[in-house]
Parts: C-alpha cells; structure tokens; sequence
C-alpha cells in the first residue's frame, strides 16, 4: 500500500512525465553527503526543485532552506501538499507555460532526433 506521500510523488512523476524534453532527478537519501527536495528538474532552460508531501503536512526546516537556495540561485521552488493540492494545478501551468512560449526552441529543448550525447 502506497503512503499519502507516495501518492503525491506518483501524481507529480505522471505529470512530468508528460513533457517532451524536461529532466527530472528523484534523489535516494543514503545518509551520506548533502540533503535536498524529492525532485529537482529542468524544462526549457528552467531549473526548478519539489518537496512533496502528504495532506497537510509541512517541509522540514532543512527542505525550506534548500528550497530558499533554489529561489535565490534563480530557480523556482514547489511545495506540493496533497493529490488534489493547488500546487500541482501551479506547477502544470507553470510547465504549459514554458511549452507554448518556447515551442520550438532547439537550444532550449531539442527534439528527440536531434539530441547528442555529451
């Protein structure tokens, strides 16, 4: 059975997973070097970091202060607090956004065909 916070995770994993191009990490706590958000990405040049969690739950102080680090770097931060939270309906529009102002950008998200590898 699936925790209320797995749930969050599962609802923002099928959403980011519907555009073409955006890179998503989901970081594995080990206990060693730095902590970070559940999820950190980037989608047409734009770097952005998530914390999810369940239904009326809160970041600890530690994710606040990452998510502060992302904001102040420039990048945009999303708490998303339960399946039907604003903040995934904030953060799809936020991604539509960035997909109808730069449709076809090749340097900011080539296609498919036209990716290199590094």
């Amino acid at each position: 059975m699936t925790t209320p916070e797995g749930r969050v995770k599962d609802e923002i994993r099928d959403l980011l997973d519907g555009y073409d191009g955006l890179w998503q990490y989901w970081p594995v706590p080990s206990g060693y070097g730095r902590k970070t958000v559940d999820t950190l990405g980037c989608y047409k040049g734009r770097f952005f970091a998530i914390e999810a969690k369940a239904e009326g739950e809160v970041p600890t102080q530690l994710q606040r202060d990452e998510l502060n680090r992302v904001v102040n770097a420039g990048g945009t931060a999303f708490v998303i607090a339960g399946e039907k939270s604003q903040a995934l309906k904030t953060l799809k529009l936020w991604l539509d956004d960035l997909k109808s102002m730069y449709p076809h950008d090749t340097r900011i998200a080539p296609a498919p065909s036209t990716r290199r590898p590094l």
